[in-house]
């Protein structure tokens, strides 16, 4: 029925028979139902770009978000709140979190989705992303701030396991299991991240 989402099903078989009965059935086939769902979503910065300017005054108490050590965040005292890039929160009994572009534009955020992405666009890449194509795994640091929800559940779809945390090299990371390198590489698109490639088989 409509309200409980399209029928799913699984087929095994030669890919040019599959492709010949979806063309007739007129169903959608997907071969990676992980990577095509990874495939159609948007980058960070163009999620931020399609934003809607917003009239915010800068009244109030606010905070803004940054990174005072290598993977440590915090929201801190704004002195000049809104009058530089940046993610701002305004704490003053009405819960709000507003984004500045570098051309001073401000931007109301609205879902959780948007609130990550100006979160990430802080971050500035200062830890790739760790991929081994042995074990399927991949690894992001724990530092960061958390994935957006499909993000997340292209990486784990299957695995159907969430990430779990790990030590490696000195540092905290998040484990993605049973990820292959098409899914690690479509994730870090999205987050506009970078991945280097080795082993991690004991980790």
């Amino acid at each position: 029925r409509p309200t409980q989402g399209p029928s799913c099903r699984s087929i095994g078989s030669v890919r040019e028979l599959v492709q010949e009965v979806a063309d007739k059935l007129d169903v959608w086939l997907v071969d990676d139902p992980s990577v095509d769902l990874l495939k159609r979503l948007p980058t960070i910065s163009l999620l931020l770009a399609n934003l809607s300017p917003s009239v915010v005054s800068a009244e109030g108490y606010w905070e803004q978000f940054g990174y005072f050590s290598d993977l440590s965040w915090r929201w801190r005292a704004a002195k000049n709140p809104l009058a530089e890039p940046g993610l701002y929160q305004r704490k003053d009994g009405q819960s709000a979190q507003v984004f500045v572009t570098t051309d001073f534009c401000r931007f109301a955020l609205k879902t959780m989705d948007e609130k990550l992405a100006a979160k990430w666009n802080c971050y500035h890449q200062r830890f790739n992303w760790l991929f081994d194509n042995d074990s399927n795994a991949l690894l992001v640091p724990r530092g960061t701030p958390d994935l957006p929800v499909l993000v997340s559940r292209g990486l784990t779809m299957k695995s159907a396991r969430l990430p779990v945390r790990v030590s490696y090299e000195r540092r905290p990371w998040w484990k993605y299991k049973r990820v292959n390198q098409q899914q690690a590489s479509e994730a870090a698109r999205i987050m506009e991240q970078e991945i280097s490639t080795r082993s991690l088989a004991n980790v």
